[in-house]
């Protein structure tokens, strides 16, 4: 498997520079946790996507995208108990830049798309850390298996834009995918265990 870390990156920073075209000169950004509290907001799934990292040989990263999630996300930091997160995105949209990868990746060796075509993350319990800032622990599902996680959520901001009311946050997820039945290449450190998942949403407000 080869390095593609610049790919993934360039195609994160391609569709954060592309959000920053179609803005309003009168759209009002701003990073307030108080948006969130009141609505529920729907992905915007061609301005939100996933991110994943895992060593290579034990000597790099390599970095791959899943394009076009969707789900739905209400986070309350003043109540949050009030809070829910839903996230789900399909395997064939994968992306690392190299198409026989992606193939192999798709495959029955990892996530067997066939078989098992989406991953969902549904969010179970809400704990504000800081402001703007909330530890989520619920459940991911993939491969038919379901495990705990914890996600790391930062809130970016809201705003009323042209296209209605928005909001924005990322959150850092790390698993071990080997809890998921996924062990292909951990022999020898070929491929680490460890896979960090950095998920960048925006949504509107339903």
């Amino acid at each position: 498997m080869k390095t593609c870390k610049s790919c993934a990156w360039a195609a994160l920073v391609g569709a954060i520079g592309a959000g920053a075209i179609f803005m309003s000169p009168d759209t009002e950004a701003r990073p307030s946790e108080a948006a969130a509290v009141a609505s529920t907001f729907e992905l915007d799934s061609v301005h939100s996507m996933i991110v994943f990292r895992i060593k290579h040989m034990g000597v790099s990263y390599t970095y791959g995208t899943i394009h076009m999630p969707e789900g739905s996300y209400s986070l309350d930091f003043d109540t949050p108990s009030n809070s829910t997160l839903e996230v789900t995105a399909k395997v064939e949209n994968i992306d690392t830049g190299n198409d026989g990868r992606d193939k192999h990746l798709k495959s029955p060796d990892f996530f067997s798309s066939r078989q098992f075509p989406e991953i969902s993350f549904v969010g179970k319990s809400f704990e504000k850390i800081a402001d703007g800032e909330m530890l989520v622990t619920g459940e991911l599902t993939m491969l038919g298996k379901v495990n705990p996680v914890e996600a790391h959520i930062t809130w970016v901001g809201d705003a009323q834009t042209p296209q209605g009311h928005k909001s924005g946050f990322e959150a850092e997820f790390k698993i071990e995918r080997s809890k998921w039945g996924m062990t292909k290449y951990l022999e020898n450190d070929s491929l680490g265990d460890e896979v960090t998942l950095y998920v960048t949403v925006e949504g509107r407000a339903g």
